[in-house]
């Protein structure tokens, strides 16, 4: 199985490292729109040859043959990675089947997602991190909500992370976590850009 992880800043490496670790037979690509400036595609290229990492150039790439996705953007990218994704004509990601949001965003954003990706024909899994990721890396306790949580989550026990469904439609998990104490940390990621809906496309291809 494929993975693709979009977004390698300190949540996505830090899954790639527990990944690594695990020994699973799972291969990992990666994709960030910072590879577009030299200076940080330098660092990204580094990062990915260290955590044997594919590093793929553009989205498309990353996508071929990919059968998961792990969205760890920034907030204000989330929408526009799901929009780019879903935006791929299925003959150049005919494997992709599910799309992971680690992101922490508004629940009306995961619902515009959702429906983005499912009308692609992608199942869209919202996903609280319920812990900071940098201890226990892809062990980190996650949950998971919408109607692919419970098939997708033996996917992810196989891989060694520890992901609980909860029988809640997509939005809800990240609620669930915070009535229970948990916050996502993602946001703590270098910012990467906050373009228009519009332009989603042309940015991530």
């Amino acid at each position: 199985m494929k993975l693709t992880i979009i977004g390698f800043g300190e949540a996505g490496q830090a899954i790639a490292e527990g990944l690594r670790a695990e020994n699973v037979a799972v291969d990992v690509s990666c994709f960030d729109i910072k590879s577009s400036n030299p200076d940080a595609a330098a660092n990204l290229a580094t990062a990915a040859k260290r955590l044997g990492v594919q590093n793929a150039p553009t989205l498309d790439a990353a996508l071929l043959r990919a059968e998961v996705v792990f969205s760890t953007v920034t907030a204000g990218s989330a929408l526009d990675v799901a929009g780019a994704v879903a935006a791929i004509d299925r003959a150049k990601r005919p494997t992709l089947r599910a799309f992971f949001d680690m992101n922490s965003v508004a629940p009306s954003t995961k619902q515009a997602e959702a429906a983005l990706l499912e009308a692609a024909g992608i199942a869209y899994v919202d996903t609280a991190v319920m812990a900071p990721i940098h201890t226990r890396l892809h062990r980190t306790p996650m949950l998971l909500a919408g109607p692919g949580a419970s098939q997708w989550s033996g996917t992810l026990a196989a891989w060694g992370m520890d992901a609980t469904p909860i029988k809640m439609a997509c939005a809800h998990a990240s609620r669930h976590s915070r009535r229970a104490g948990g916050k996502q940390r993602h946001d703590h990621q270098p910012r990467l850009f906050h373009p228009s809906h519009r332009q989603h496309r042309r940015l991530y291809r």
